[in-house]
């Protein structure tokens, strides 16, 4: 799947007009116009606008993984964790998480930071 399909089934399934996406990313609706027609596709800055808007990670827009990790589960700076989705654990955790809200998140992040400092 391409990006542009990735972006079009989640614009489709969160019923997002190209007018609506470009008025909350601030990418004009010519740019999705020729992405939608094959002319061009997003950029990287692009895409991390619209993962930021549909609440998905980068590398799900770009393909990279099956699992739509929520943008802002991310390691400060804003680097996104490397996803090992060949690991069927890994997954199902990941999965897991998905639909915490941030308090949720924190308070998973802070049971794996103190289990992570027991291990020391």
């Amino acid at each position: 799947m391409s990006e542009f399909e990735r972006i079009l089934e989640l614009m489709e399934k969160n019923n997002v007009s190209a007018y609506k996406l470009s008025k909350a990313t601030g990418i004009s609706q010519g740019n999705i116009g020729n992405w939608r027609n094959g002319r061009s596709g997003p950029s990287y800055g692009a895409i991390v606008k619209i993962a930021s808007f549909f609440n998905v990670s980068p590398e799900y827009l770009q393909g990279k993984t099956d699992i739509p990790m929520p943008a802002h589960a991310a390691y400060p700076g804003g680097a996104l964790a490397p996803i090992n989705t060949k690991d069927p654990q890994i997954a199902a955790l990941l999965q897991s998480l998905e639909g915490l809200d941030s308090d949720g998140l924190r308070l998973v992040q802070g049971f794996v930071d103190m289990y992570k400092g027991q291990k020391k």
